[in-house]
C-alpha cells in the first residue's frame, strides 16, 4: 500500500487503493479522531435514557467528527443531507439524532437547526447549520480515575 504524503495524493490514489493485510499507519492518509471519553459518555447517557438507537446516534456523531476533520475545525457548517450521507441514514433520522446529541451536550448547533420545516422552507433551500463539537465537561469515573484517561475501559 502506498503511503500518501499529502491530502491531494491521498485523494488521487484513494480509488486505486486495495485492502492490504498491513498494520494501519497515520501516514496512510487523513482520518478523523473522535474523543473516546465523549463516545463513552454518549453511550452511557443513551443507555441511561433508554434510547435504543445508540448505533445510529454514534454513526451521526462520527459523521460530524469526519466533517469537522475535513474542514479542519471544531466549529463547522454543513447541511443535514451531508451528515445523512456519511452516517448512512435518512435526513429525518439525522434530525432526531442531532436533537439527542444536543440534549446530551455532545454538540451545539446554530443557524436555524430544526426550523426550516416550521417556517415552510423546503429543505433544499434552507441554509446550512453550524455545528460545534463540545468538550466533555462532566466528571466521569472509570476504574477509579476521574481524569478520563483509561484507554481500555468499557461501558
Amino acid at each position: 500500500m502506498n503511503n500518501a504524503n499529502t491530502k491531494e495524493e491521498w485523494r488521487t490514489n484513494m480509488g486505486k487503493q486495495k485492502w492490504a493485510n498491513e498494520k494501519r499507519s497515520v501516514k496512510d492518509g487523513p482520518f478523523s479522531w473522535a474523543n473516546k471519553m465523549t463516545l463513552r459518555i454518549i453511550r452511557r447517557d443513551l443507555h441511561r435514557k433508554g434510547i435504543k438507537r445508540a448505533a445510529t446516534i454514534l454513526s451521526i456523531y462520527h459523521a460530524l467528527t469526519e466533517i469537522a476533520s475535513n474542514q479542519e475545525k471544531e466549529k463547522f457548517t454543513c447541511k443535514q443531507y451531508e451528515i445523512a450521507k456519511l452516517a448512512g441514514c435518512g435526513k429525518s433520522t439525522v434530525n432526531r439524532g442531532l436533537r439527542v446529541l444536543c440534549e446530551l451536550g455532545a454538540i451545539d448547533s446554530t443557524g436555524g437547526l430544526f426550523r426550516a420545516k416550521d417556517y415552510g422552507i423546503p429543505s433544499h433551500l434552507s441554509p446550512p447549520n453550524t455545528y460545534t463539537l463540545l468538550k466533555v465537561s462532566r466528571t466521569y469515573s472509570i476504574a477509579g480515575r476521574k481524569d478520563g484517561y483509561a484507554n481500555n475501559a468499557h461501558l
